[in-house]
């Protein structure tokens, strides 16, 4: 399948948006210096520039390659036709696909979630959103794992966004906690709802 390269993106650090650069070295882990690089499934993130474009749009924000985390902007592919295992090749780089079809499906609803989030921090009382901008907001639940959505949510509130330990399972696990202590908290719990 023959593409575009439109940048190439890399950061020390994971959880931060990337720099583009002009050029990368790779290796069977990655690329170089990227704090992605290592042997797990995602080793180089791929997504498509139309996307990037289509996002800029809808929204009115223009993001900076590397925003979303993608180490390679791609233009002039069909993500929709990549499937997991097939094999891009640039010149002698030879790339697996594991993730692109679902990032790009996810793309939207993404979109949409860091819409709803826009609108609720628009209505949420001031001294509420001043410790939302002191502390940051922490992701839980199997949202939380949607790719990249930690740092789309980071670029267009410019608030910092984590992602909790244990995403799939510390709601219940802090319920729990909870109820462990119920005699204690029970002015802050809520019964009525």
């Amino acid at each position: 399948m023959e593409c575009k390269i439109e940048a190439i993106n890399v950061s020390k650090k994971k959880g931060v948006a990337k720099e583009e650069v002009p050029s990368c070295r790779l290796d069977h882990l990655g690329i170089v210096g990227d704090a992605h690089a290592g042997e797990w499934h995602r080793q180089v993130s791929l997504l498509s520039w139309e996307s990037v474009q289509r996002f800029a749009e809808r929204s009115g924000y223009e993001a900076k390659p590397g925003a979303f985390g993608e180490n390679l902007l791609l233009s002039e592919l069909d993500f929709s036709l990549l499937h997991p295992l097939d094999r891009l090749t640039f010149g002698e780089v030879e790339l697996e696909v594991t993730q692109a079809q679902i990032a790009e499906a996810l793309a939207e609803p993404v979109q949409q979630i860091c819409e709803a989030v826009m609108v609720a921090l628009e209505t949420t009382p001031p001294d509420l959103a001043a410790d939302i901008v002191d502390r940051g907001v922490m992701l839980t639940g199997g949202g939380a794992l949607l790719g990249e959505l930690d740092l789309a949510l980071r670029e267009q509130t410019g608030l910092s966004i984590s992602v909790a330990d244990e995403s799939l399972n510390c709601v219940a696990l802090g319920t729990g906690r909870a109820l462990e202590y119920e005699k204690q908290l029970r002015h802050v719990i809520d019964y009525d709802s």
